[in-house]
């Protein structure tokens, strides 16, 4: 029996979207910083690099999950300290402090380089990321597994499943034209 590319990919993909529920994260020690600028102000805001640990991280991706929570402490931070508003925060991440300092730099620069724009560098002293409580994530893991436990989504899964069964059997443009050549 051939098995194409395309049909062994999708049965990887369904064995780890269902594999994936069980533990699809791992606790990490991360060195983030942030920075924020609004679109309609010539102010923009760098915050420090430094350590914080407990990050969620999902494996194999190293994305930091829940994200958007540590872009929001930089947004309310900055409207409750500076009633800076429309801001858009983002925060940036590396394992190591040296690759961290390394963005930091970087960002600071090309920031720097832009004309009209005046950049506000903060103090550690003034802003530090707060760790996303564990039990948090772990309540939101567990409703969105309750949502692909439920009968349709397995039926509908199985019939992915069919469906890759019968895109084995039918080969694919580049192994027609193998077994052209093959029959020559």
């Amino acid at each position: 029996m051939k098995i194409s590319l395309k049909s062994a990919l999708m049965a990887c993909t369904l064995a780890f979207a269902t594999a994936a529920g069980a533990q699809s994260y791992k606790v990490d020690n991360l060195y983030m910083f942030g920075s924020s600028r609004s679109f309609k102000d010539t102010v923009a805001y760098l915050l420090p690099v430094h350590p914080v640990g407990n990050v969620p991280v999902e494996r194999g991706s190293g994305f930091v999950m829940y994200s958007s929570l540590y872009s929001e402490q930089i947004g309310k931070h900055l409207a409750e300290k500076y009633g800076a508003t429309y801001q858009t925060p983002v925060i940036y991440y590396a394992k190591s402090l040296k690759k961290a300092q390394r963005l930091y730099a970087s960002l600071r620069k090309r920031m720097n380089k832009e004309k009209g724009l005046h950049v506000e560098e903060l103090p550690l002293a003034q802003f530090e990321f707060q760790p996303i409580p564990l039990d948090l994530i772990k309540k939101s893991l567990e409703q969105s597994n309750d949502i692909y436990n439920n009968e349709s989504d397995k039926n509908r899964l199985n019939e992915q499943a069919g469906a890759a069964k019968e895109d084995a059997a039918t080969p694919l443009p580049t192994e027609l034209k193998k077994e052209k050549k093959r029959k020559k």
